[in-house]
Formats: C-alpha cells, sequence, structure tokens
C-alpha cells in the first residue's frame, strides 16, 4: 500500500486516516437518534508507525500500514492534510481491530 502521508511518525507515535463508525446494526438497524459510536471511540487506518514501536523481530512491527485501529477521541492530537484528517496517537494508546 502507497503512503501518500508527508509526514513520518517519530518515536512511539502511529499516524492514522480517521475513518468514522457506522450507527447501524449487523441487520441495517440505525441507531443514530440512540447513541453516537463516534463520540468517544474512533477507528482508523494505520499510515505511518514510529521507529520506537514494538516490533516483531528486526524488521517488522506489530503494526503495518493499512491495519485498523480503534482508539479514545480524547487521547489524541488530529491534524489535516491536504483535506483529510489524520490522528496522532500514542501506540499504547489505541487497539487494533482483528
Amino acid at each position: 500500500m502507497e503512503n501518500k502521508l508527508k509526514l513520518k511518525a517519530l518515536n512511539t507515535i502511529v499516524i492514522v486516516e480517521e475513518v468514522l463508525l457506522e450507527n447501524k446494526t449487523d441487520f441495517g438497524f440505525d441507531l443514530s437518534n440512540v447513541i453516537d459510536v463516534n463520540e468517544t471511540q474512533r477507528k482508523g487506518i494505520v499510515r505511518s508507525i514510529g521507529e520506537l514501536c514494538p516490533k516483531i523481530d528486526a524488521e517488522n512491527f506489530t503494526l503495518k500500514e493499512g491495519d485498523e485501529v480503534l482508539f479514545n477521541k480524547h487521547k489524541n492530537t488530529p491534524i489535516t492534510i491536504d483535506g483529510v484528517k489524520y490522528i496522532m496517537i500514542e501506540y499504547r494508546d489505541m487497539y487494533i481491530r482483528l
């Protein structure tokens, strides 16, 4: 996957492109007027990984570009580049989506 991002994450920072979560159930019921899932939890796609993030071995990070992650909206720094919303977040403050 080609990374068009003009930033590089440093240390234990991961940069993700934010993706809004759906307010629908698997059966198609709209829950917008009942709950806003984007109020506290966010979803994103990893675009850059800092060099001090944990690694599986000498060359491979536990995360890779293109992985889906979940994170808390209150523990991050939003930035916008070329109209695309990115989030800078500490590695320890997110969860990988399996």
